[in-house]
């Protein structure tokens, strides 16, 4: 609750952000299964690009935690906690390329019914 006041009452720019970052995890789940269900053919395929991102950045967190002198010691369980690791890293940037290409697609959408 506190993160809550300094955001909308004292109106810390930090606070907005972190709720922003926190926003977009669940946003880009929602976007990333109904778009890659919805549509069909090149855009499916340009709806499933964001996977491949995050699955490198899966394999980045699970291959720098066998490097504890960087990292700190390993998690408890480092095969569920660095991919939600991940996902919280990566959330930002997948749903802003999945809202940059639900625009396109509505716009290509829309000019082709309107010809």
């Amino acid at each position: 609750m506190k993160i809550l006041k300094l955001a909308f009452v004292e109106h810390d720019p930090l606070a907005l952000c972190l709720i922003a970052w926190a926003l977009t995890l669940p946003l880009y789940l929602i976007l990333q299964t109904w778009f890659s269900y919805a549509w069909a053919g090149r855009w499916r395929i340009a709806a499933l690009i964001p996977l491949v991102g995050l699955a490198l950045t899966v394999s980045f967190f699970i291959g720098f935690s066998y490097y504890p002198d960087l990292f700190g010691p390993p998690l408890e369980n480092p095969f569920f906690e660095y991919p939600v690791l991940a996902l919280a890293f990566f959330s930002p940037v997948g749903f802003i390329y999945l809202v940059v290409a639900g625009i396109a697609h509505r716009v290509r959408k829309s000019r082709l019914a309107a010809q």
